[in-house]
């Protein structure tokens, strides 16, 4: 039996893009502050989601997730946690201070943006030093 199929790429793809959606309506939906306990609510569900991938990736496909995948699920996890502290410390602020958190959020989804598309990059090519090159510059990006 072949497990490595589109059928099983295409369902691990879902779950990047159902990522991607949400840091685009978090981008879009931080500034308005009365919907910073559903934007908290996404970004917990999203985290949760992102830290299931390696047991759903040996799910799919039988065998451990690759190393450069994992470091990049492993950074993913990092920026939708630093999103849920941004946003944790937004739920203190009004006026001007909000408007910076918000700014963050939205730099952030940015980054996550990136991230998500390099992650659906990796699962679909055989480069890993490309891809850990990749990786290293997007850490590098404030969290």
């Amino acid at each position: 039996m072949l497990w490595f199929t589109p059928d099983t790429r295409a369902r691990m793809k879902r779950r990047y893009n159902a990522r991607l959606r949400c840091a685009q309506l978090l981008r879009r939906d931080v500034r308005l502050q009365r919907l910073l306990s559903a934007n908290v609510a996404l970004v917990l569900r999203c985290l949760a989601t992102t830290q299931a991938d390696e047991r759903e990736f040996v799910a799919l496909f039988g065998e451990p997730m690759p190393d450069h995948l994992r470091i990049a699920a492993h950074l993913e996890a990092d920026v939708w946690l630093s999103l849920r502290n941004l946003l944790d410390a937004a739920k203190k602020q009004n006026g001007d201070a909000y408007d910076q958190t918000a700014q963050r959020v939205r730099e952030r989804t940015e980054t996550l943006s990136k991230l998500l598309a390099l992650e659906q990059e990796i699962l679909y090519s055989p480069l890993r030093l490309h891809f850990i090159d990749r990786l290293a510059a997007l850490r590098k990006v404030p969290a």
